[in-house]
């Protein structure tokens, strides 16, 4: 086509110029008029050629920047990553790109004037028709989103947001944008599976749970179970922070901050304060986890006070089970002074009866002061009993020499090592080894470990039976050994004797308590206990903190 009109242009200029040459060739002889009408002939087409050289450059430009826009128009139209399509008022596809064509399995022509509504999922017809309503009311952008159902029948999920616009004829049509938010849909789905899931999961732990901003303390999750240990409703516990509930609150902070850090924490004891204020203890297992980008812990709480109660009751009955031993050789030690007694007596009414009873006033003097000298020795062994049953209910504490502890406990068990063969040996230090604590819980330590010693060697049948006590001081330090010769502790289980209710002595009344209490009166002290095995023996070695008053 523009080579046929350079033609055209061309002719009607040779016949412009054809006419301008005969006008001139009327006013010259036939010779100059042939030569100068050659030449501005040559001339006139010479620029002419020159412009028409400039018009089909500036066409061919045209041309690529016209094919430029078609490409660019096929990138951003029919190649977009979203589908384009142009709706008439009554629903009708008018215009649609090749990825809305290509989503629905079909050819792009396929599409054209066909009524949206035959590509959508029955169930969604009625929210079709509701965004129509809304975008010929309020002509203003409209979304929603429903399921569209392809050629071979399987289905995805649009999100169609619409506008109004004027076409080129002034008619009024749609302007849609088609998203597919498939991926989108089917996630946010697990998530409210998972959401749910979680929740079930929530609320059916016997624990109370909380879920915990760590850097605010703000409680964001409760279940049910937290609603009723505490004694809050869920939208109160929803409006307060951890240390709210806590009786030791700087403790809870604390506590909030390391299981942040090192991932999970357990505290076997903390005490918390209920709506009404009831304080009681719990049990609290906490571990760390993002929560929507911010870090958050989830601690599990459980109410330990019937616990306490019932560790309380059998911590005296594994009292109860030492005073016993300890009476039997209180026993031994009383009959005794009182077996010398009733001699005494049993002699002297003999000798009144017989009438041998010779008046000699010293002698009698002598039996009176042996018969006074065995009932101090009676007073001293009862007072002795009955100050550690005493001692044992107060929870005063004060500075304390662990010879006096030691010496008073000899005091107690003395005869009854001697009644199992048990030869006893203590070792002193040079130093007063003073430490800070309550008598009788550690009175507690010596006996049970002593009263452990003897069981174990009485049970291994051991001929020659020792126990050897050592107490020594150091810079910061006072440390407590004592040592038997019943056999070592198995490897497999020595990490395990200070566990509750864990015992060997199959054949003795033993509740499995004894070290178990050793083990929590050193802990309450700040010390620190372990077993070691020796080639003669096993020994319990105890570092309490020393006491500089």
């Amino acid at each position: 086509m523009t080579k046929k009109k350079n033609n055209e242009h061309l002719e009607g200029f040779l016949r412009r110029q054809s006419g301008k040459i005969d006008r001139k060739a009327d006013a010259a002889t036939p010779e100059e008029a042939t030569e100068k009408t050659m030449s501005a002939l040559l001339h006139d087409l010479r620029v002419h050629q020159s412009e028409l050289e400039t018009q089909n450059n500036d066409l061919r430009q045209t041309q690529a920047v016209l094919a430029a826009a078609r490409e660019r128009y096929f990138d951003f139209y029919d190649l977009a990553p979203v589908g384009y399509f142009t709706l008439s008022p009554k629903g009708l596809i008018i215009e649609a790109n090749l990825t809305l064509a290509t989503w629905l399995r079909l050819d792009r022509g396929a599409l054209s004037m066909q009524p949206l509504n035959l590509y959508i999922r029955r169930e969604d017809q009625d929210v079709f028709y509701l965004f129509m309503k809304r975008l010929l009311k309020a002509r203003e952008t409209q979304s929603c989103e429903l399921w569209l159902v392809k050629k071979d029948g399987t289905e995805f999920c649009a999100q169609l947001d619409a506008t109004a616009s004027k076409g080129s004829d002034g008619i009024e049509l749609y302007r849609a944008v088609v998203t597919d938010v498939t991926a989108r849909k089917m996630a946010a789905e697990e998530l409210r599976e998972n959401e749910q899931k979680y929740r079930q999961l929530f609320e059916m732990v016997s624990d109370a749970l909380f879920l915990i901003d760590t850097q605010s303390g703000k409680i964001i999750e409760a279940n049910i179970v937290a609603v009723k240990l505490y004694g809050y409703s869920r939208e109160e516990l929803l409006c307060m922070r951890h240390v709210d509930l806590s009786a030791e609150p700087q403790e809870t902070k604390k506590a909030s901050i390391d299981a942040g850090s090192s991932g999970s924490v357990t505290i076997p004891i903390r005490y918390h304060r209920k709506k009404d204020g009831t304080v009681f203890p719990v049990e609290i297992t906490a571990t760390a986890l993002l929560w929507k980008g911010r870090p958050a812990i989830i601690p599990a709480i459980r109410e330990i006070t019937e616990r306490i109660q019932n560790q309380k009751i059998m911590e005296r009955l594994e009292r109860m089970t030492s005073l016993g031993t300890l009476a039997g050789g209180v026993a031994h030690e009383i009959n005794q002074p009182l077996h010398a007694l009733k001699m005494t007596a049993d002699a002297a009414i003999y000798l009144h009866d017989k009438g041998l009873l010779l008046v000699d006033t010293e002698k009698i003097a002598d039996k009176f002061r042996f018969i006074s000298r065995q009932v101090d020795r009676i007073s001293t062994i009862v007072r002795h009993l009955r100050d550690f049953v005493r001692r044992a209910h107060s929870d005063c504490e004060e500075e304390i020499n662990l010879d006096d502890i030691e010496k008073r406990v000899i005091e107690l068990v003395g005869e009854r090592l001697k009644v199992h063969d048990i030869d006893l040996q203590v070792n002193r230090s040079a130093d007063p080894p003073v430490i800070w604590g309550n008598s009788a819980r550690l009175e507690e330590v010596f006996i049970n470990l002593i009263v452990n010693a003897m069981q174990v060697m009485d049970l291994a049948k051991q001929a020659s039976k020792k126990i050897v006590i050592t107490i020594q001081c150091q810079s910061d330090k006072v440390l407590l050994e004592i040592f038997n010769n019943g056999g070592n502790i198995p490897e497999n289980i020595i990490d395990k004797i200070f566990d509750p209710f864990f015992t060997t002595k199959i054949n003795v009344e033993n509740m499995g308590l004894g070290l178990s209490i050793v083990h929590s009166i050193v802990s309450a002290h700040e010390g620190k206990i372990s077993a070691i095995n020796h080639s003669a023996g096993v020994s319990f070695r105890i570092e309490f903190p020393r006491y500089v008053g």
